[in-house]
């Protein structure tokens, strides 16, 4: 078939399909097809009032896929869907204007992949995704189109998935959010099987939304009920406001950046096993969040007994990053056990002993290396198992054993300069500590005469210390350093930017009596320290050895006496 074309028609008790057409163009020399229904009535029919597909694989430039044109027609009593589409180059604007009543299921119903914008609602029939084959139940939106839904609008689907490899924006209102949901769901926009009571909802009624290479996915104030897995990041990028109802799984991700920060996950503790699955997944502050309170003074570290007789001129207190050896062991009961340290230097972090390497290197001073021995537990993001309290716990245990170690290096040593070197939490923690100090002990601040960050989840928009996006050095000590970009300088730290901590003071930028002789590492896309649309956790695991020891320069030359 080369041209099928119903225009300004009436089509009436059909005891089948309505309209039905299918066309395929695949292989060379296949040319194309025109398939065309508009300002056409259906009335009637036991199956579906129009059902249309339009698919193809072309080999060559002599052969192209149909685009099928359905629109501006009016179903009413058709048996099944009022009007189901698939095809492999839907174009939006050419489905558009349908409308219909009195349908089994009152739906356009589109499967297949969107080559050109589609924008919801597409007229009076509300969109289902996915038609009847387990072959045609995904409508992918292809690499290069955006799919936009409308305030209040609400999108079903039964066993169909919604993927996306171009862009996705959804955009509702507290009041009026969209609806992502199960054609079994009649709480939202009706009973659009028109089955009454006979069928009900429930989670994985359909595949949810995925997100797949190079795609973005924009949902605010969005309902998602249902699915197996509300939304699935894989190589793509998202973030989602709102409420997640009733699906196997919340929000998965293989690393990727997602923001799903206030969401309402049904109850005011934040989402629960199962709600969240892979790395990457940033969810704090949620609905009804409420920040921990300050933990209980941790105890103190241990120090070596003869610690008085091995003073030296710089002092390194090294705190490294989440899950770095050692770690202690998880019990269902219990919790997690403290960590086991075979000796000072123990727990310094992999990171930090480079930049401490290289400043050595290019310092001439004797150095003392003090790994901070606290928690270090995992990310919740990571470890389902650690719980935002107990994360807060690891971070405070970090704050309060750098300051007890380092009051009492200041007793023993009283001539020592010291040094502070994270990585992450490890990070969080020193930038807290030296916040503490600069309103309890500004005495023993003025001790630290040299900081270096790696990825400090407690940067702030508009930070004065040094920061660079990646620095190297190479064998002849020339040094070279990358300036964030501006889209970088307009981020700040994930922890910085959700505002998780209680307490007044806490949150905040450096202290200025640190500032000058402070430098820092931020990766780009560094989801930890920079994060945004895009950025990603392998961004904050892989910082080279040539940065570190970078960074460990820049630390001496800051210092006094370089």
């Amino acid at each position: 078939m080369d041209r099928f074309v119903v225009r300004h028609s009436s089509i009436r008790s059909s005891s089948d399909y309505g309209i039905y057409a299918q066309v395929d163009r695949s292989g060379v020399g296949a040319g194309t097809a025109t398939i065309e229904v508009s300002n056409t009535t259906v009335t009637g029919s036991d199956n579906a009032g129009i059902y249309v597909i339009a698919t193809g694989s072309p080999q060559g430039s002599a052969t192209q896929i149909p685009v099928p044109n359905v629109s501006n027609n009016t179903v009413t009593g058709a048996g099944d869907v009022a009007v189901s589409v698939y095809g492999d180059a839907l174009d939006g604007a050419q489905l558009r204007g349908n409308n219909g009543t009195g349908n089994k299921i009152n739906t356009i119903a589109l499967g297949g992949t969107l080559k050109t914008d589609l924008a919801v609602p597409l007229g009076g029939l509300p969109l289902k995704i996915g038609i009847d084959t387990s072959s045609r139940w995904y409508l992918n939106v292809a690499a290069g189109t955006t799919m936009t839904v409308a305030a209040g609008q609400v999108v079903k689907s039964y066993q169909g998935g919604l993927g996306v490899q171009g862009t996705l924006t959804a955009t509702g209102t507290s009041t009026n959010p969209v609806v992502f949901t199960s054609l079994r769901d009649d709480t939202a926009g009706g009973d659009t099987n028109t089955d009454g009571d006979a069928t009900t909802p429930h989670a994985g009624d359909w595949n949810g939304i995925q997100v797949g290479t190079a795609g973005t996915a924009q949902l605010i104030q969005v309902d998602v009920r249902y699915a197996s897995t509300a939304l699935a990041v894989t190589g793509g990028t998202a973030s989602i406001s709102g409420r997640i109802y009733s699906c196997s799984t919340g929000v998965s991700s293989d690393g990727d950046y997602v923001d799903a920060r206030d969401v309402d996950w049904g109850q005011s503790s934040g989402p629960i096993e199962d709600d969240i699955q892979g790395s990457g997944v940033i969810y704090a502050p949620w609905v009804g969040y409420v920040a921990p309170p300050r933990p209980p003074i941790a105890p103190n570290q241990a120090v070596p007994k003869d610690n008085g007789t091995h003073c030296t001129d710089y002092v390194a207190f090294g705190l490294r990053g989440s899950s770095e050896a050692p770690q202690g062991d998880w019990n269902l009961f219990t919790g997690w056990s403290k960590p086991n340290f075979s000796g000072e230097e123990d727990g310094f972090g992999n990171y930090d002993s480079q930049v401490l390497d290289a400043f050595e290197d290019f310092q001439n001073g004797t150095v003392k290396k003090i790994a901070v021995q606290y928690q270090a537990l995992p990310v919740p993001v990571a470890d389902l198992r650690v719980s935002v309290d107990a994360y807060t716990s690891s971070i405070y245990d970090g704050v309060d054993k750098l300051i007890s170690r380092a009051n009492t290096e200041s007793l023993d040593c009283p001539d020592s300069k010291f040094l502070l070197i994270g990585y992450s939490q490890g990070a969080l923690s020193g930038h807290i500590a030296l916040r503490i100090l600069s309103q309890t002990n500004s005495e023993l601040l003025s001790r630290f005469v040299g900081v270096a960050l790696v990825a400090d989840p407690g940067r702030v928009l508009n930070a004065q210390e040094e920061w660079y996006s990646s620095a190297d050095i190479d064998s002849d000590g020339q040094l070279t350093e990358t300036v964030p970009t501006l889209g970088q300088m307009l981020t700040s730290g994930i922890w910085s930017d959700a505002n998780l901590f209680s307490g007044s003071g806490v949150s905040g930028p450096l202290p200025s009596a640190v500032v000058g002789h402070t430098v820092a590492l931020c990766h780009e896309w560094d989801t930890v320290c920079s994060p945004r649309l895009f950025a990603s956790v392998g961004a904050h695991t892989n910082y080279t050895g040539g940065e570190l020891k970078a960074l460990g320069y820049m630390l001496a030359f800051d210092v006094p006496g370089f």
